[in-house]
């Protein structure tokens, strides 16, 4: 995920494996502003980007560039479908995040049953209709909607 940090423990502390440096000095996020701001002076708008394995629902909107204005990157992350839940609410706010919606319980220690879990349990859904419109939505495993964007299609810039 673009903004979760996810890692593990390591000799100089917590070692991030993903693009969030968060508040270590691992991570990837100098090359993932590098793809962000090779797309954005190629032209490309409302990027999109799906994600899972952090345990816990969530979306994003971000705006890297104070200089490309108009270059926003939505993030999903889903998850899980039938696994163990590890909430973590905190997020590297450094590209310009804006969580948009949160969803798990609030520690892993206050659900002690399955069926206590499945609330939580959730899958990502994208949709585009006829006139290019992104739907991306989050759905339990009952099928409803627990949250959903649309994102309009933009003319390369």
């Amino acid at each position: 995920p673009a903004a979760i940090p996810t890692g593990s423990q390591c000799p100089e502390g917590w070692c991030r494996d993903g693009w969030a440096n968060y508040d270590q000095p691992t991570g990837y996020e100098n090359e993932l502003a590098a793809i962000w701001r090779a797309a954005a002076e190629a032209g490309v708008r409302n990027l999109v980007h799906i994600t899972t394995d952090v345990h816990f629902g969530e979306a994003f909107k971000f705006t890297p560039f104070a200089d490309i204005p108009d270059f926003v990157v939505y993030e999903l992350v889903v998850g899980p479908g039938n696994a163990g839940l590890y909430p973590n609410p905190a997020y590297d706010t450094s590209l310009g995040a804006e969580q948009l919606w949160f969803y798990g319980p609030e520690s892993s220690d206050s659900v002690t049953t399955w069926e206590e879990a499945r609330k939580y349990f959730n899958y990502g859904v994208l949709s585009v209709s006829e006139d290019g419109v992104l739907t991306i939505r989050a759905s339990d495993v009952d099928g409803e909607t627990l949250f959903e964007l649309e994102v309009e299609p933009v003319s390369p810039a």
